[in-house]
């Protein structure tokens, strides 16, 4: 999984401007380039033990991480060398993960195409504390012989630079723009396992796509 902020504390790639500075609010009026990653694969049956974070839990996280970073090197956020490194790690430990707020349900089954059954956002770490409507649904014996699997996806936006989704500022905006995504990504995979009305999204988003795999 490429992290930005991991890339930045080792000095293979710059810390976005917007923490360097007070950026001016992101709006949904603008046309911007959405990239989805699948960074992470996993059996659907270990969704509960995954460590979901939201955007907003993450996005509070990277604020407290790099005021500790600001206080551990005298006020600034350039990490000029190996010793600059040091510190930080020693005193704050090693950057927050990315969110992955988006997450695809699949089934797999020897000598048949892959199918998504259901799409999904995480808005809080409690997501799959109490279970998953999904899961009663997959109980269902038509589905006894294929491996479920749990796609989870990392979103960064293209504004004047690659962010994260987290990084939208204020979060609201951010928020708005992951029910975006969600929603296209159901109007453009039809899965069989959400029965509520999809939303008309092309004909409104202020975002293009594209995806990539691991």
């Amino acid at each position: 999984m490429f992290n930005q902020l991991h890339a930045w504390l080792d000095r293979r790639h710059p810390l976005p401007a917007r923490f360097e500075a007070s950026p001016p609010a992101d709006t949904l009026g603008q046309n911007w380039l959405t990239f989805l990653s699948i960074e992470e694969e996993i059996p659907f049956h270990k969704i509960a033990v995954a460590g979901w974070k939201s955007i907003s839990e993450t996005a509070d996280a990277t604020k407290r991480y790099l005021a500790g970073v600001r206080h551990t090197l005298g006020g600034t956020l350039e990490i000029e060398d190996k010793d600059d490194k040091a510190a930080v790690l020693l005193h704050n430990g090693p950057p927050p993960l990315n969110a992955l707020p988006i997450y695809l349900v699949s089934l797999r089954l020897a000598g048949h195409h892959e199918r998504v059954v259901y799409v999904g956002k995480t808005k809080a770490a409690s997501r799959f504390g109490g279970g998953h409507a999904v899961a009663i649904k997959l109980l269902d014996p038509k589905y006894r012989d294929y491996e479920k699997i749990v796609y989870r996806w990392s979103v960064t936006i293209s504004t004047n630079e690659w962010i994260l989704l987290e990084w939208i500022n204020p979060a609201s905006t951010g928020e708005k723009m992951l029910d975006d995504v969600e929603s296209q990504l159901i109007y453009n995979s039809s899965p069989s396992l959400i029965r509520r009305r999809k939303k008309e999204v092309a004909l409104k988003s202020q975002l293009s796509f594209t995806s990539r795999m691991r």
